[in-house]
């Protein structure tokens, strides 16, 4: 059985999450923080309506190079008032020295696992595994996997992870409660056993 999700962040404007959970949105992804100095506007009200009804939440920040310290203390604080069911480092941003960024996310996931006691989510496509395993990208493998893919469907696997936990399958769905295109995204695992993954050991 499959259990849908939602993405959002300010970009998805208003939203209405009686009509979001009608429509089937078990969780949220949502938008806590952005590198070293930005922390997310909607992301605590977001997790006080997502919890008024029972969804899950993940908290998800995009992490910037350069300053891991900057990072993991600025997505602490955007989540310290309401913290989530689950963390999440978002990476999409590479660098020219890629074995130094992946060193980077590496080290930003333990120091998270370090503070929260849970294993993050890494959210990447399929090519940043590919483009940087040359690089350590396996050292990441310990953590758990949301994977962005768009075009090629259900995936089977994303290298070099043996498998992913959360599939964000489109950025341009239809989901009443939303007015902008929706990023929607499903698991395979029921929520109490994402949270059982996540938990440290």
């Amino acid at each position: 059985m499959y259990h849908f999700g939602l993405m959002l962040s300010h970009y998805q404007g208003k939203r209405d999450f009686d009509k979001l959970q009608q429509s089937g949105v078990e969780f949220i992804n949502t938008k806590s923080s952005e590198g070293w100095n930005i922390i997310e506007t909607t992301y605590e009200q977001d997790v006080i309506e997502a919890r008024k009804r029972n969804m899950g939440v993940i908290a998800f920040h995009f992490y910037r190079p350069g300053n891991v310290e900057g990072n993991l203390a600025r997505f602490i604080q955007a989540t310290k008032a309401y913290p989530p069911d689950i963390y999440e480092i978002d990476w999409e941003v590479t660098t020219s020295n890629k074995g130094n960024i992946v060193l980077e996310v590496n080290e930003l996931g333990h120091r998270l696992l370090a503070l929260t006691n849970q294993v993050p989510i890494l959210y990447t496509n399929p090519n940043f595994g590919q483009l940087h395993y040359n690089y350590g990208s396996s050292m990441l493998t310990w953590m758990l996997l949301h994977v962005a893919n768009y075009d090629k469907g259900f995936p089977s696997s994303v290298w070099p992870f043996a498998r992913w936990d959360i599939w964000q399958f489109t950025q341009r769905a239809r989901v009443s409660g939303i007015t902008s295109n929706a990023v929607l995204e499903v698991t395979h695992h029921e929520w109490s056993d994402l949270l059982r993954l996540s938990q440290k050991g």
